[in-house]
């Protein structure tokens, strides 16, 4: 106040707003004479993630920036972890399906063990599939198939029967509708 917005250090600014980890982005600009704007964009909430009793804000790279009660509920995935580390896995894993039409349907998923995971959707099916860790492209052609089939499968059998889940985790698929035995 009473300053000379020349003598202000917009870096300095910039660098305590952007420790806040609600932050994703600072831009400061001096407009004009006794003006200066400060734009600042919010981390965009892309799952929830529950470690023990407590409900989490978590952007699409995997970091926490914010309790439950901090934000609007919105319908995205709740992420089941024991975590951090696993939140940011898991969160990895739900990128990779973003495109997929069956994305949407997506409730909940959590790590089983390994590379296991278990992703509940909206109406109570799981789907049972294991992730291929290796970067070359034939085994992430193979991976991205493997999400195919599992979209496919739910979109086709859900229509016949009431599925209780599909199981993608080894070569051949299992799918368990409801009512069976087996």
């Amino acid at each position: 106040y009473n300053k000379n917005i020349i003598y202000i250090d917009s870096n300095e600014i910039k660098e305590f707003l952007q420790k806040d980890v609600r932050v994703e982005d600072v831009t400061i600009t001096k407009k004009s004479l006794g003006e200066i704007s400060i734009d600042v964009k919010e981390k965009d909430l892309s799952y929830y993630a529950v470690i023990g009793k407590n409900i989490y804000l978590v952007d699409k790279t995997g970091e926490i920036f914010a309790y439950l009660n901090e934000k609007d509920v919105e319908e995205v995935p709740f992420i089941v972890a024991n975590s951090e580390d696993e939140i940011k896995e898991i969160t990895e894993f739900l990128n990779e399906l973003s495109d997929l039409a069956i994305f949407k349907k997506i409730s909940q998923i959590y790590k089983i063990n390994n590379k296991e995971f278990v992703i509940i959707l909206t109406d109570g099916v799981k789907i049972k599939i294991n992730r291929i860790e290796e970067n070359d492209e034939v085994n992430k052609e193979k991976q991205n198939k493997r999400y195919l089939i599992a979209q496919q499968l739910y979109f086709n059998m859900s229509k016949e029967r009431k599925i209780d889940y599909i199981d993608l985790r080894f070569n051949d698929y299992i799918i368990k509708y409801l009512g069976d035995n087996k």
